[in-house]
């Protein structure tokens, strides 16, 4: 992504059940991906998974695998990230390169 602007209000993700994952994604580049003078807004972002074993992972602007952020601006605001059961995980990563 290059000279982006990318903005989500009230994005919303959920899932329920025994095993579910929730994984919501907003200005995310995988792949040796790159963001080069890119602005990523998200504002009150949820992400919320709910059951025996369940997991949930919200990543709002950020690079995997290898991946390069430069003069990028992310902004989370009232993001929130939520799994509940017996066993759960969350993972929340705001603005990662990794």
């Amino acid at each position: 992504m290059t000279n982006v602007q990318i903005r989500a209000t009230n994005a919303s993700n959920t899932t329920a059940g025994l095993g579910s994952s929730a994984t919501q994604q907003i200005g995310f580049a995988s792949g040796n991906g790159q963001m080069l003078n890119t602005l990523v807004s998200a504002v009150n972002a949820s992400n919320t998974s709910a059951g025996l074993g369940s997991s949930a992972t919200q990543e709002i602007g950020g690079v995997a695998n290898n991946g390069v952020m430069r003069n990028t601006t992310v902004l989370a605001n009232g993001a929130s990230n939520t799994s509940a059961g017996l066993g759960s995980s969350a993972t929340q990563r705001v603005g990662v390169a990794r």
